[in-house]
C-alpha cells in the first residue's frame, strides 16, 4: 500500500492518448510518468487536442464526443472496466475535462522540460487535424498535437 505499484520497472515508451486535458496537473502528471522511463532511452509521447482560441473549447459539445454522457468512459454503465480489477492510479484524473480547449504548444513543452529539465530533445507538433459535427450542426475543423521527450541520462 502506498509503494511504487510498478514495482521499480523502467519503460521505452509510455504514450498518452487523448489523456492529458482529464488531467488537473499536467506538469505533475509529467514529472511523475517521467519516473517510469528508462533514463537516456526511455520517451513520452503525449497526443492530445491542440488549443485553437477560436472553438477548440467545442470539441466536447460536438456529437458522437467520447466525453458526453451517454458514452462517458466515466458512465458506469459504459465501462471498460471490471469494478473488481480497478487500479489506484498515481496521476490524479478528476473525471472531468480539465482543459477542454486543449494546449497549446507553449504548454505541453512547458509541462515537458520544466521541473528542472524532466525530458530532453522535445519535440512539439501538430501532428493532424479533423472535422466534427458540433451539436449546432456546424462542422469544425480540429487539431491534434504530438509532443515527444526522451528522459535524460542520470548524472552520477
Amino acid at each position: 500500500e502506498g509503494g511504487d505499484p510498478l514495482d521499480g520497472q523502467k519503460f521505452d515508451l509510455i504514450v498518452c492518448a487523448s489523456a492529458y486535458h482529464h488531467l488537473g496537473d499536467i506538469k505533475s502528471a509529467t514529472k511523475t510518468l517521467t519516473t517510469y522511463l528508462k533514463p537516456g532511452s526511455g520517451h513520452l509521447i503525449v497526443l492530445d487536442l491542440q488549443l485553437n482560441p477560436g472553438h477548440s473549447h467545442r470539441f466536447h459539445n460536438s456529437e458522437h464526443s467520447h466525453h458526453d454522457s451517454e458514452h462517458s468512459h466515466h458512465n458506469p454503465e459504459h465501462s471498460h472496466h471490471n469494478p473488481e480489477h480497478a487500479h489506484k492510479s498515481h496521476i490524479p484524473a478528476s473525471g472531468a475535462v480539465n482543459y477542454p480547449g486543449g494546449f497549446s504548444h507553449d504548454q505541453i513543452r512547458e509541462a515537458f522540460e520544466g521541473n528542472g529539465g524532466l525530458l530532453e530533445n522535445v519535440i512539439v507538433r501538430t501532428a493532424f487535424s479533423f472535422k466534427k459535427m458540433t451539436n449546432e450542426g456546424v462542422e469544425l475543423e480540429f487539431e491534434y498535437l504530438l509532443a515527444k521527450g526522451r528522459r535524460p541520462k542520470l548524472v552520477e
